[in-house]
């Protein structure tokens, strides 16, 4: 898992540098100050405490920005928002805002090592982001200045953040809001991202609940959508016990993926039983999910996101099947054909979930809960070998990917001897497919 986490990181640093030589090849027009100021800053850090920019950097959303950012810098500047962005977003920033992400990084960095420093960044109706941190709104406005699903051109100006002596302030056009001096706590105009910090069995998750960053959602930008208190809490307690869950299941593998989830962005509540949840390969170490049902769900829900975020880091580094293909194949768990990346995708992704539900099964507590846990594990069983069956020889595999599936198919190997009552059997065969994470996918997008 380390080979993983630092060539993901090599990956970000690639993807940042293609975002600086752009911009100074196209120098778009800016009221901020050129970006070189912004990486300046950065490298104040990094020469001070390069434990923050590494931790600032590897963002998962940093990911997503950089993909976002890229594709309006090499298309016309005027060009639309990324395909892919939810319905209800549907508005545009100007592009220099889009790019002044970079400057809000580098004052989130500066203002978490504690330097003197001033720099102007975007001000997205009223609103500073400050990436990693949380949101500073217009003083006497309690939160986001506008709903998240407000169309049409968005209202954008700049504010100066400054930070001296250790402490932060941010200059909304002559409004002073100051910060605390722990930027974790809650202040007047000023909502930090919730942190959550789970340990069991020495196994520690620490992930930001972050329903602030513009970039939080695969599909691309998007305004925050804070949660409420009772929202967070519940969550709170969901994921500690679907933690718990999942340390029970596999103390190894819970504390492989301790390392890389960073943050998860939360949805409202999806139809019960039809979680909604995603990832992306663009931002390594993230997952979006609708709150759950229960922590059963939650904990599979990690697993299958989990695999994609491996999988996908696999596929930066090595080829599994032939690019150039455009060959769809059917996806036992979804109603579209898919490539053959996506494909394998799913396979590795429903891999883990029917190995999470074939363990959790026999430590179910109550009768219902365990039939779930027994149907849950018979249908993606089910549609998993038969996704592996379908696959092997295919010619559009590399020997790579050859010896991927080869190495699923041992793996699901035993788990067809085992027995599950007739009923739910039957009834996880005449299931029909699902899609289940039930959202429109970006391109680069690593999804079953």
């Amino acid at each position: 898992m380390p080979v993983l986490v630092d060539a993901e990181y090599s990956l970000r640093l690639v993807a940042l540098r293609a975002v600086l030589d752009t911009v100074r090849r196209t120098t778009p027009a800016t009221p901020l100050a050129d970006i070189d100021e912004a990486w300046d800053l950065l490298v104040r850090v990094d020469e001070a405490a390069p434990e923050i920019v590494w931790m600032v950097l590897a963002y998962p959303h940093v990911g997503t920005w950089a993909r976002s950012v890229l594709r309006r810098l090499r298309g016309p500047a005027t060009s639309a928002q990324p395909a892919g962005l939810p319905a209800s977003t549907g508005a545009t920033v100007p592009l220099w805002a889009e790019v002044g992400y970079l400057h809000a990084l580098a004052a989130s960095a500066a203002a978490r090592a504690g330097l003197t420093f001033c720099i102007r960044v975007p001000a997205v109706r009223g609103a500073v982001s400050l990436p990693t941190l949380g949101l500073v709104s217009p003083p006497g406005v309690p939160g986001p200045a506008a709903p998240a699903n407000a169309a049409g051109p968005v209202p954008v100006a700049t504010a100066q953040v400054i930070g001296a002596r250790g402490r932060v302030e941010v200059d909304l056009d002559g409004s002073v809001v100051p910060l605390p001096a722990a930027l974790d706590d809650d202040a007047r105009s000023w909502r930090p991202i919730r942190s959550i910090r789970v340990v069991q069995g020495g196994a520690v998750l620490a992930v930001a609940l972050d329903d602030l960053d513009p970039y939080r959602v695969v599909a691309g930008r998007t305004a925050p959508q804070p949660l409420g208190a009772a929202q967070a809490a519940r969550w709170r307690e969901v994921l500690a016990q679907a933690w718990r869950l999942l340390v029970e299941v596999d103390g190894e593998g819970a504390r492989a993926m301790g390392r890389v989830l960073g943050a998860i962005t939360p949805l409202v509540p999806a139809e019960r039983f039809s979680p909604r949840s995603a990832s992306s390969a663009d931002a390594f170490g993230s997952l979006i999910a609708s709150a759950p049902d229960d922590a059963a769900q939650l904990a599979a829900i990690l697993v299958h996101e989990f695999q994609h975020s491996k999988l996908g880091a696999v596929m930066h580094l090595a080829r599994l099947h032939d690019a150039a293909s455009d060959r769809r194949y059917y996806a036992p768990w979804r109603d579209d054909p898919r490539p053959l990346s996506g494909l394998l995708q799913g396979i590795y992704a429903f891999a883990g979930v029917t190995w999470f539900w074939r363990a959790h099964r026999h430590r179910t507590a109550t009768a219902g809960a365990r039939r779930l846990a027994e149907f849950e594990f018979a249908l993606w069983r089910a549609q998993t070998s038969r996704a592996v069956a379908d696959l092997r020889g295919d010619s559009g595999l590399t020997a790579l990917g050859e010896w991927f599936i080869a190495r699923v198919d041992r793996w699901m190997a035993p788990w067809t001897a085992e027995p599950v009552p007739v009923a739910i059997e039957r009834a996880a065969g005449l299931r029909r497919p699902r899609t289940p994470h039930g959202l429109a996918a970006a391109p680069s997008q690593a999804r079953a």
